[in-house]
């Protein structure tokens, strides 16, 4: 909040700045008094205007409000009024004056978050002798007035301008009340240091339904209706306040078959379709509160657990009302929620970071989701979105790249996943991709191409080593299931595998007996993740797969360089067994004649895959050493509030700053914040002091690396 101007230029009236001045007084008003009804009857919605331009306008007051409120406990009133009109509304009564009180008290707390102590916001919530007897004997207003809010998100029903504002305006004020967080350096702050946020973690009997009604709100994705008008900043940014967010923190970390090393790293869009202002924003409550570390005894994160315990519920599928579906929560509490419909969003919906990490989150969490996804019968229609998204690479942000990748590696865990996606064959052409025309491929095969793409662009300089981990590790799932590999990503594994070979072994030699090298580490173990694949596929499903025996005999020479090397020996030795079985086929087709006599086919590619096959069937698979199967295992490591608080707050502060909310960047101290001229815009998250730790999976013995 900065300057401010005039509330009467603000709020339309000269009748209405003088009831502020007189709410921010140390004038006791009564609780009864008609000045709480004039005080939001007002003509527009303070939703409509500019955040910033609001916030400066009652800046003034709410500074004289908190002085005073010691005496006259007139917060506690303004509080008291608004769970009035909030009655009403859940009752069916929503008005304009309900969203603008929701609008002004979310005011009021922010101001408090960002300039007072958390025992000052506890203090303004304390139940005073001037407050009416219903509420005497209770020490604070704090866990009724959550409560409330709760339930009238849970109950309203966005059914018209009215109760759209109404909605919108009670999920706004829940995540201000959430952000405390945003104001300390510390992910899992120590109990009693964000009160308001700690008494959203009590209300354990409304946890389930709260996760069951924001979940509808993001699927629905209801739009702005037409006589609803919300403020919209200018395209071109101006008069919008800078800020530009970055954050250091330790991604999550993932769990494979490698020796443990640690690294110094370097470090949304909508899919077709009306926006959804309040879709959008129960995206982000439902992130933040998901996503808080509930580390404390008197503490569970209910809606972490609600999404944990999430059941599907295929009746309320075909049961709309109102542009929501009917069920919140199931039996036994259980939130629920149609799985069809929920797949369908992820779909269909907006390719934003927010739904890839509530994709991410259910997926990891929600053992029901999971196994819902895993089984369904048109898994295309999920991953080629996902596909597109990490295709286009260089547009996202790390942080959603690492989503993006953790998405495919955790559904590469299940074989049957992995088996199904390579009977899917494409129709047609895929349209986004533009090295080559794609036709004729499976779902498996792109999955490949796509991850072997991400993997080269981001391995050759090493600098993020958490997205070729990644990649690899999911592409070391695959291995085992694939079939019918498509030409395009046999040459793009084959390829990869050569030049990290040749990369590793130009720096080998350079570097010589100097020592242990970092890079010269990272290479091998790249490669030798590559080389396994290669041979997971061929000592499995030779004969499915001719297109990557032609792309090794095209680059065989990589192998022979490999075969004296410490720790790619065995690998490159069963590679070599491949490539010597079927030049000697093909060396006794024309009698050991590089070219074919006269009259009969050249060497083309078709006869020489044609050859392949042929040949494939006298191949026996005990010609190869058996190696144990590689395969790799997401986790989160043992403090993830530390990459997903920031996270989820960033993106919260992106949705919102500049459009609902007028953050005080000052007062930010989770994220960090560098200067330069824009919009609410965010650079790359960057990591710093990340460790990732290569770990054998508990079943695997050591041997095996």
């Amino acid at each position: 909040m900065g300057a401010g101007q005039s509330s009467q230029a603000v709020l339309g009236s000269q009748e209405h700045e003088q009831l502020l001045q007189k709410l921010a007084s140390n004038q006791d008003i009564e609780y009864g008094s008609a000045f709480w009804n004039q005080l939001f009857n007002l003509q527009l919605a303070l939703a409509s205007q500019n955040p910033s331009t609001v916030q400066d306008a009652l800046l003034p007051h709410c500074r004289q409000l908190m002085v005073h409120n010691p005496i006259t406990h007139n917060f506690q009133k303004l509080v008291l009024h608004t769970l009035d009109l909030v009655g009403l509304a859940q009752n069916g009564k929503p008005s304009l004056a309900v969203a603008n009180s929701l609008h002004m008290v979310s005011v009021v707390i922010q101001f408090i978050v960002e300039t007072c102590s958390p025992s000052a916001l506890s203090m303004v919530f304390e139940v005073a002798p001037n407050l009416p007897a219903a509420v005497q004997g209770q020490p604070s207003l704090l866990p009724m007035f959550i409560n409330r809010l709760v339930l009238l998100i849970c109950n309203l029903q966005p059914s018209d301008e009215v109760s759209y504002l109404v909605l919108l305006e009670a999920v706004l004020l829940l995540l201000v009340c959430c952000s405390t967080q945003l104001n300390t350096q510390q992910t899992a702050a120590p109990l009693g240091s964000q009160p308001l946020l700690e008494a959203l973690m009590q209300q354990q009997q409304s946890a389930s339904a709260l996760v069951g009604a924001l979940l509808q709100l993001v699927v629905a994705r209801q739009p702005l209706p037409p006589k609803l008008q919300l403020y919209v900043p200018a395209a071109d940014g101006s008069g919008t306040t800078v800020m530009r967010l970055v954050r250091t923190a330790a991604a999550t970390v993932l769990w494979i078959p490698l020796r443990t090393y640690q690294y110094i790293v370097r470090h949304g869009s909508h899919a077709d379709g009306p926006p959804s202002p309040l879709g959008d924003l129960a995206l982000t409550l439902l992130l933040v509160l998901a996503h808080y570390p509930a580390h404390h005894a008197q503490l569970v994160n209910g809606v972490k657990a609600g999404l944990q315990a999430l059941q599907d519920d295929a009746a309320a599928a075909d049961a709309e009302q109102g542009g929501r579906l009917s069920s919140v929560a199931g039996a036994r509490g259980q939130p629920s929620i149609s799985f069809a419909r929920l797949y369908d969003y992820f779909a269909t919906g907006p390719q934003s970071e927010g739904s890839t990490l509530l994709l991410y989150t259910l997926l990891h969490g929600s053992k029901s989701f999971q196994e819902y996804v895993l089984v369904r019968s048109d898994p295309e229609t999920l991953l080629l979105p996902l596909l597109q998204q990490l295709y286009k690479a260089n547009k996202r942000r790390a942080n959603h790249l690492y989503m993006l990748q953790i998405i495919v590696l955790i559904l590469s865990q299940d074989t049957s996943f992995s088996h199904n996606i390579h009977k899917v064959m494409l129709p047609g052409v895929v349209p986004w991709y533009r090295e080559r025309v794609l036709s004729k491929i499976s779902l498996g095969s792109l999955v490949a191409v796509v991850l072997l793409r991400t993997a080269h662009q981001n391995v050759g300089q090493l600098q993020d080593l958490y997205l070729p981990t990644n990649t690899l590790a999911a592409l070391a799932n695959l291995a085992p299931q694939v079939s019918g590999l498509h030409s395009h990503a046999a040459q793009r594994l084959v390829g990869l595998t050569s030049l990290l070979a040749k990369r590793w072994l130009k720096l080998s030699q350079a570097l010589g007996s100097s020592g242990p090298n970092q890079d010269i580490q990272v290479l091998h173990d790249f490669l030798r993740i590559l080389l396994e694949v290669v041979n997971t596929v061929l000592s499995l499903n030779l004969g499915r797969n001719p297109e990557l025996v032609y792309a090794l005999l095209h680059r065989q020479e990589l192998v022979a360089q490999l075969r004296g090397s410490e720790g790619l020996a065995e690998l490159a030795e069963n590679l070599q067994a491949v490539i010597d079985f079927f030049n000697s086929r093909l060396d006794s087709v024309n009698g050991g004649q590089a070219t074919a006599p006269e009259g009969q086919a050249d060497w083309s590619v078709g006869r020489v895959l044609e050859l392949v096959q042929a040949f494939a069937q006298s191949w026996r698979g005990e010609r190869l050493k058996q190696l144990p199967e590689l395969r790799f295992v997401y986790e989160e490591e043992a403090a993830p509030e530390e990459f997903f608080v920031p996270y989820c707050w960033s993106l919260a502060v992106a949705a919102t700053g500049g459009r609902l909310l007028s953050w005080n960047l000052g007062a930010v101290a989770l994220l960090q914040v560098a200067g330069g001229e824009g919009d609410y815009a965010l650079l790359e998250g960057q990591t710093s002091n990340a460790s990732s730790s290569w770990s054998e999976e508990a079943m695997m013995a050591d041997s095996q690396v």
